[in-house]
């Protein structure tokens, strides 16, 4: 299905970018629907090294028991956090500064 961040694909993105000259080699911040991150691309005569750093958002914490038979089965706890709504305004964010690139 759709993803709003792919780490692969904005990795490539960065490694493009610095490629075809649209940005120097170095840290190269990517946007995307998902956020942002930052890339680090490193060029060492044919050899290239690729490094992404960035956010992860937790939106809860189980704990499942399983049991042998299926039906046995069980949570056993569940929590929930609140960093999807500091995650939701940073992408506002991110969308706001990304129409620069559009």
């Amino acid at each position: 299905g759709f993803t709003n961040a792919c780490g692969t694909a904005m990795t490539a993105s960065a490694l493009i970018s610095c490629l075809s000259g649209i940005v120097p080699y170095g840290e190269v911040t990517v946007y995307n629907p998902g956020g942002m991150v930052k890339c680090t691309v490193e060029k060492d005569g044919e050899d290239f090294k690729l490094a992404l750093s960035g956010n992860a958002t937790y939106l809860s914490s189980h704990r499942f028991e399983w049991a042998e038979e299926l039906k046995d089965s069980k949570f056993l706890s569940a929590e929930t956090f609140d960093e999807q709504e500091d995650y939701e305004r940073f992408i506002d964010q991110v969308a706001e500064k990304a129409k620069q690139f559009v």
